[in-house]
């Protein structure tokens, strides 16, 4: 008789997590959503000491690769950028723990899409109005609109800019980008958080220089915009600052994704 009891026992115990699951789940009326896009600065940390941001369970991600495009999957680092590197982390992560712990209901969950492409921008027009990284970033957050309707698009998070260096047209191009992104988005008033570029790379030319200023400057020209400045409140850069100049390092981004949400905090308050 002994065996049957315990097989008994395993049934119900089983029967009770999967009531709990379920119980757990059904809590979710939707999802707060950060939009995660640009090209590699986005995503592409991999070099120097860090350790990579422990992910909450009521952090997710919008699948992309083989049976897991337009999945909600965990929000593992590396994310399901369309590039990605191996062993790498990017600041949305970052971002998205800090808003859990200050503004995230108990009766929702936070979902990341990740579309950043390495060497991405408007001058390739991968970016561009209708162009292909514009429309794959549109169709996904209306994807979880239609998937799960009380969700909420919170956050626009945007590193670009190394691709467009000597583009003179990179202003009026990115703030019809946010302009158009965002009615089509239906959310006029969504904040938008541009990074600025590695300082010390920056500071290698005056393109550059040009380009980080327009960055810079957005929150000037387009309302509910905000940036985040690598040089304060103090510069971020590596201990080898001409290896893989372009590229933050894990650590850098991690801490570049604080001041996203600092950013993000001075435009909600």
């Amino acid at each position: 008789m002994k065996p049957k009891i315990h097989v008994i026992l395993v049934i119900l115990i089983g029967s009770y997590s999967c009531r709990k699951e379920e119980r757990v789940e059904s809590r979710i009326e939707g999802y707060d959503i950060i939009l995660n896009i640009g090209q590699s600065n986005t995503h592409y940390g991999d070099e120097g000491p860090f350790s990579v941001p422990k992910v909450h369970s009521d952090i997710k991600q919008l699948g992309r690769f083989g049976e897991n495009d337009m999945e909600i999957i965990a929000a593992n680092e590396p994310l399901q950028h369309h590039s990605q590197l191996e062993n790498s982390v990017g600041f949305a992560t970052t971002f998205a723990e800090l808003y859990r712990q200050e503004y995230l209901q108990d009766n929702r969950q936070l979902l990341i899409i990740p579309c950043g492409q390495a060497g991405s921008g408007f001058q390739d027009n991968k970016w561009s109005i209708g162009g292909y990284l514009y429309t794959d970033a549109f169709r996904r957050v209306e994807h979880i609109y239609q998937f799960a309707d009380k969700s909420k698009l919170v956050a626009i998070l945007w590193h670009q800019g190394e691709n467009d260096i000597g583009n003179e047209s990179y202003e009026q191009d990115l703030d019809d980008f946010i302009e158009a992104i965002r009615t089509q988005l239906n959310n006029k008033t969504v904040p938008f958080i541009l990074g600025g570029m590695v300082p010390h790379w920056v500071n290698q030319s005056a393109d550059r220089k040009t380009i980080q200023s327009i960055i810079k400057d957005t929150p000037n020209r387009m309302t509910n915009t905000g940036y985040a400045d690598p040089t304060y409140p103090f510069v971020i850069e590596k201990e080898i600052k001409d290896q893989n100049a372009i590229h933050y390092d894990g650590a850098g981004l991690i801490e570049l994704g604080r001041r996203y949400f600092k950013s993000y905090q001075n435009i909600i308050n």
